[in-house]
C-alpha cells in the first residue's frame, strides 16, 4: 500500500499543500483572465494553469497507485506528465517578459521557443535511471543525482539566466518609483516559483529526513509567490 510507505512530509505536501496551491493558482488565473484577455494575460495565466494541472495530476497519480498498481504504463505516464508540466510551465514567464518588454518576436519564434524548451524537458525525463519509480520504491519517485545536476544546468541556462536578464532590463526602464516597487514584488514572486522548482527536484533526490521536513514547510512559498505576481503586475494587465 502506498500509504504505508508515505512519510508525513509527503502526506503534508500532497494532501494539504498541493490542493491549496491548485485552488489558489486556478483562482489567480481566473482573476487575471477575468480582468482582460490579451497576450500578456493569456501568457501569464498559462504559468498558473499548467502548474495547477501538474499538481492535480500528481494527486491523481498517488490515488492511482492504490487501485492501479498493475498498470505500470498508466502510472508512469501520469507521473511523468506531472513533472513535465511543472518544469515546463516557467517558459511562459520568459514569453510574458518578452511581451512586457514589447520585444518584436513573431508568434512563430515564440512557439519555437516554447517547443524547443519543452523538447529539452522531455529529453531530460528520458535520462537513463534519471527517475526511478515503481513497486521497488513503493511508487514514490526517486530522482538520481545525474538527473538533478542535468536539470539544474539546463534550467539555469534556459530559464534562470534569461528571466533575470529580462527582469533587470525591464526594471531599469521604469522611471516611476511606484511602478518599480510593484515590479519588485512581481520579481520576488517569480523568484519564489523558480526556487520551489529547484527545491522540488532536490526533495525527490536527497533522501535526508531533516531537509525533507524543512522543505515541506518552505514549499509553502509558492502561495505568496502567486500573490506577489498578481498584486505586483497581474491585476494591472
Amino acid at each position: 500500500m502506498i500509504f504505508q510507505t508515505l512519510d508525513i512530509t509527503r502526506i503534508f505536501g500532497i494532501f494539504i499543500i498541493q490542493p491549496i496551491v491548485i485552488i489558489f493558482f486556478l483562482y489567480i488565473a481566473f482573476r487575471i483572465l477575468h480582468r482582460n484577455r490579451n497576450k500578456l494575460t493569456l501568457t501569464l495565466s498559462m504559468l498558473f494553469l499548467l502548474s495547477a494541472t501538474g499538481f492535480t495530476i500528481n494527486i491523481l497519480f498517488l490515488l492511482s497507485t492504490i487501485f492501479f498498481t498493475d498498470s505500470y504504463l498508466l502510472l508512469m505516464i501520469l507521473y511523468f506528465t506531472t513533472i513535465f508540466l511543472i518544469i515546463f510551465s516557467p517558459i511562459f514567464i520568459v514569453i510574458f517578459l518578452i511581451h512586457l518588454q514589447k520585444q518584436q518576436f513573431t508568434i512563430w519564434i515564440q512557439i519555437l521557443m516554447v517547443f524547443l524548451y519543452g523538447f529539452g524537458c522531455f529529453i531530460l525525463l528520458l535520462i537513463p535511471n534519471g527517475i526511478t519509480i515503481g513497486a521497488a520504491t513503493g511508487w514514490l519517485p526517486l530522482f538520481s543525482w545525474t538527473f538533478l545536476i542535468s536539470f539544474y544546468i539546463y534550467f539555469t541556462i534556459t530559464m534562470i539566466l534569461p528571466i533575470f536578464y529580462l527582469l533587470l532590463r525591464i526594471y531599469f526602464t521604469f522611471e516611476d518609483k511606484s511602478l518599480k516597487k510593484k515590479f519588485i514584488y512581481f520579481a520576488i514572486g517569480i523568484l519564489l516559483i523558480l526556487i520551489s522548482i529547484y527545491g522540488l527536484v532536490l526533495y525527490n533526490t536527497w533522501q535526508e529526513p531533516i531537509f525533507r521536513t524543512l522543505w515541506s514547510i518552505v514549499s509553502l512559498i509558492v502561495i505568496p509567490s502567486g500573490l506577489l505576481i498578481y498584486y505586483g503586475i497581474g491585476q494591472n494587465l
